[in-house]
């Protein structure tokens, strides 16, 4: 038989996906995880101003419009670990300097942040639905 017929493209591309997958997992994710846990846990207490006027508001809300103020809420919730762990991710950011945007990031912090935040939003998006 002939040797390029034995070849299984699909079947070497999803092992080499779950190789990544699994590599991903314990070198990033898992630690990831135990770290957005605990710092969910320290913001609960501290929840913005904001936050804790839209979580008063949800009792009061009519039924229909009570997801709105939830998926805000939890959002902003978010948000606060997010900018609570990203120092300790990507580091301390740079002293703003001439090109950088108003909020003192550059297009590569900028970047490297949003990515972050992705990350880190699915993370918990997947912690709230486990």
């Amino acid at each position: 038989m002939d040797p390029l017929l034995r070849i299984n493209i699909d079947r070497d591309l999803n092992e080499i996906a779950k190789l990544i997958k699994s590599y991903m997992t314990k070198t990033y994710i898992n630690d990831l995880t135990k770290e957005v846990f605990r710092c969910e846990q320290q913001c609960k207490g501290h929840m913005s101003r904001e936050a804790q006027l839209i979580e008063a508001l949800i009792p009061f809300t009519p039924d229909d419009k009570k997801d709105i103020l939830t998926q805000v809420s939890r959002l902003m919730r978010y948000e606060q670990v997010a900018q609570a762990m990203l120092p300790r991710l990507i580091g301390p950011l740079t002293p703003p300097v001439e090109g950088m945007r108003q909020d003192g990031l550059n297009s590569d912090q900028f970047i490297k942040e949003t990515i972050v935040k992705v990350l880190l939003f699915k993370i918990m998006s997947s912690i709230e639905n486990h």
